[in-house]
């Protein structure tokens, strides 16, 4: 929704969207529906949607050959495909726990057919992919796929995502391939609006804000590891970026030139956009939810031990079901081991300052203030 909204806002970009739903007028209505939830209905957006061609929907799927806009049954399919010129790529299955064959099917078949829309729309490709394919200490280096060694079967998510940019590497090297040039997108953790605070509800960012207000006691720091909140890219800042990158994304990130087999070479472009600013360390987390008010004031710590036991026995209502794994440890788990820094060549060109990546003290606050105000509405 955040990026669709971006899209909207600039006056001359079509958006084009394939939706599950029963109709192209119930695909629409989902979309606008997804805009109201997360107050993204500006103005600009209502304008655009109002006027004939700026979104233009068709009923489709992740997993239908070219996601259903190439011989869809949606009226209009075949049009929209091929008025496409540049297919964004954001759709993917996350489940830490799960194992390759968990994720393969939407995270690797889904973009095998987003791959074949671009390739048969002439269309320039813009994958969304993660940090998590980097080895932990990562620094500046943005490396191509096939740079990368491939993680265990075991850790699902990471490796579908690498296996997802192999596909677009291969692509470009492919000689029968059509596509205009792809840019890879390494996103860091992507949480709530900085300006609404309008977030996934569902995510191990909100899950874990809410475990506090529903366990009422917060986890003690302690042990010998630094123990800190989850390192978080807002959402409108991360979909400002998408955006920009779908429309030009010229002079960002490390271009490479993928020979293809055919004498000629396509340029694979990565990017890597996640949070740099200073850990949020746990007893600064604690003073935050302190300020912010009820249900958080008072806040009693407890050793980590006992608040997993309170969390766990909380079930499904809060945090038990992203921290499960973390019933037999001692201490808080560390959640920024991965330092891989953003992309700063071209950064201004994607509109995006630096300091909405470092977001410190007072600003990282009122974040966080907004996050927990739409959680708890």
């Amino acid at each position: 929704s955040f990026v669709v909204a971006e899209l909207l806002e600039r006056g001359h970009t079509v958006v084009c969207g394939a939706v599950r739903a029963s109709s192209p007028a119930a695909a629409k209505y989902r979309i606008e529906g997804g805009l109201h939830a997360r107050g993204l209905w500006s103005p600009q957006v209502e304008r655009a949607c109002a006027q004939e061609g700026r979104l233009r929907v068709a009923v489709g799927s992740l997993l239908a050959p070219s996601m259903g806009l190439e011989g869809g049954s949606s009226p209009g399919s075949d049009a929209i495909a091929r008025q496409v010129g540049t297919v964004l790529h954001l759709a993917s299955e996350v489940d830490l726990r799960g194992d390759f064959e968990a994720h393969q099917t939407s995270n690797v078949g889904g973009t095998v057919e987003a791959l074949r829309l671009a390739h048969r729309a002439r269309a320039k490709f813009v994958f969304a992919s993660t940090t998590d394919v980097l080895p932990p200490g990562w620094g500046d280096a943005e490396p191509l796929p096939f740079e990368l060694p491939l993680p265990p079967e075991s850790e699902g998510y990471k490796l579908s995502k690498l296996v997802g940019e192999r596909l677009v590497e291969s692509a470009l090297k492919d000689p029968r391939s059509n596509l205009e040039g792809a840019t890879i997108v390494r996103l860091g953790f992507v949480g709530g609006s900085a300006k609404s605070g309008a977030c996934n509800p569902k995510d191990f960012l909100s899950r874990l804000l809410i475990g506090f207000a529903h366990t009422r006691t917060f986890p003690q720091p302690s042990g010998p590891e630094p123990q800190s909140l989850t390192r978080f890219l807002p959402v409108d800042t991360a979909s400002r970026a998408l955006a920009t990158l779908a429309v030009s994304g010229e002079g960002v990130g490390r271009p490479a030139r993928v020979p293809n087999g055919g004498g000629e070479a396509g340029t694979c472009r990565v990017v890597h956009l996640s949070a740099c600013g200073p850990d949020l360390a746990l007893s600064e987390l604690h003073e935050i939810l302190q300020r912010f008010g009820p249900p958080f004031d008072p806040l009693p710590q407890e050793p980590f031990g006992d608040w997993v036991r309170r969390a766990e026995l909380d079930g499904a209502l809060s945090v038990w079901p992203v921290l499960s794994w973390a019933r037999n440890r001692e201490h808080f788990p560390p959640l920024n081991s991965r330092s891989a820094r953003p992309t700063m060549r071209g950064l201004g060109l994607l509109g995006v300052e630096r300091a909405e990546l470092e977001c410190r003290g007072q600003d990282r606050e009122r974040v966080i203030h907004k996050i927990l105000r739409y959680l708890l509405t």
